[in-house]
């Protein structure tokens, strides 16, 4: 259901970002899922993608240098690993959320249960919007990355509202808290990308790709 802020926004053909963000949060405590916060990295890369659509006057999930939304987000200094993303034209922000809501990939998206935050874009194009929604699990903050004697450490922090606990999904590394909410994982396989992820209750998911230290 749309709230009726959604409707009064979109007589005007513009709507903030953040109504629509609410209205998508409304959709996923419907169905008892995590609330998505925005990200801003998240944000500028959905951001330049719809202006980027809107110039070229398409619609597409790939872009001219063949990139999906997951080379996006890593072109702008992102680790994700995977992304979603749901990609919107028409009249009114009013239209184009009626439109995700009766397609069942576009509503499979919104309402995937692991989503924590989300970046939206929204430019215009010929009187009419092209919003560009981008969804990913982000559990870490501060992540770094450094080269040791016998291979790769890497330091990060769990997110405040993160439950569960991150898990390596490559190499041999092993996972150590260092206290509070940091922990500590060196890995000395060698290879060039560590996988990580996060694991809640009995199910793990793959959220972010990093490279190696040289």
């Amino acid at each position: 259901m749309l709230t009726a802020a959604v409707a009064a926004a979109s007589a005007d053909v513009i709507m903030p970002k953040q109504l629509l963000l609410e209205n998508i949060n409304a959709l996923r405590l419907e169905k008892g899922l995590y609330v998505c916060r925005n990200d801003r990295l998240m944000e500028e890369t959905a951001q330049a993608y719809a202006e980027e659509l809107s110039f070229l006057g398409v619609l597409s999930h790939e872009d001219a240098r063949g990139n999906r939304a997951v080379g996006r987000l890593r072109e702008r200094g992102s680790t994700a690993a995977f992304a979603g993303e749901i990609l919107g034209f028409g009249g009114s922000l009013e239209d184009i959320l009626k439109s995700w809501l009766q397609s069942p990939g576009h509503r499979k998206v919104v309402l995937f249960r692991n989503w924590s935050h989300v970046g939206i874009g929204i430019s215009e194009y010929k009187q009419k919007l092209c919003v560009v929604v981008l969804f990913r699990v982000k559990p870490f903050t501060d992540i770094r990355v450094e080269k040791t004697q016998t291979g790769t450490a890497v330091t990060l922090s769990i997110d405040e509202a993160e439950t569960g606990v991150p898990v390596v999904f490559s190499g041999s590394a092993a996972v150590k808290k260092i206290g509070g909410r940091m922990f500590l994982i060196e890995d000395e396989s060698g290879g060039p990308f560590l996988r990580l992820g996060i694991q809640r209750g009995e199910s793990a998911i793959i959220t972010d790709s990093l490279m190696a230290a040289p």
